[in-house]
C-alpha cells in the first residue's frame, strides 16, 4: 500500500483553512485540489467574504490542497492584468478537484470541477 506523503504548510491563514502539498491521488474528505494543467505558473487568490484575499501561485503541472472549512471559498483567477474571473466553491464532505486551465475558446483562465 501506498504511503501518503504530505507536507503540512506551517502557516495558518486567515481564512481558516489548512492549504498543504500532497504526493497522491487519494485523499480524506472535506478537501479540495487546485491543479495546474497548463505549461506556466498560474497565480489565483482564496477568499471566504470577497474583501479578503490570500494570494497563491502554482507552478505549472502541480497542485495545491486545501482542507474545507465551513463557508463558501471563493477564488480569483486573473484572466488579464485589469480583469479576474471569481468562481464559488461549495463546502462539500467530499474531495473536488478543480483544474486552472487555459480557455482557448474564452480566452481567458478558467476554472472546472473534475472528478
Amino acid at each position: 500500500m501506498k504511503k501518503i506523503k504530505t507536507i503540512l504548510l506551517t502557516s495558518f491563514f486567515l481564512f481558516c483553512f489548512e492549504p498543504f502539498f500532497a504526493i497522491t491521488q487519494q485523499l480524506p474528505n472535506n478537501f479540495f485540489k487546485i491543479i495546474n494543467t497548463s505549461k506556466q505558473k498560474v497565480s489565483f487568490s482564496l477568499s471566504f467574504d470577497l474583501k479578503n484575499w490570500q494570494e497563491y501561485s502554482l507552478e505549472k503541472k502541480s497542485q495545491i490542497i486545501f482542507k474545507y472549512n465551513k463557508f463558501i471559498v471563493y477564488i480569483r483567477i486573473p484572466t488579464t492584468p485589469e480583469k479576474s474571473v471569481i468562481y464559488s466553491l461549495m463546502p462539500s464532505t467530499e474531495t473536488k478537484n478543480y483544474l486552472i486551465y487555459w480557455n482557448e475558446e474564452k480566452e481567458l483562465w478558467d476554472l472546472e470541477e473534475r472528478e
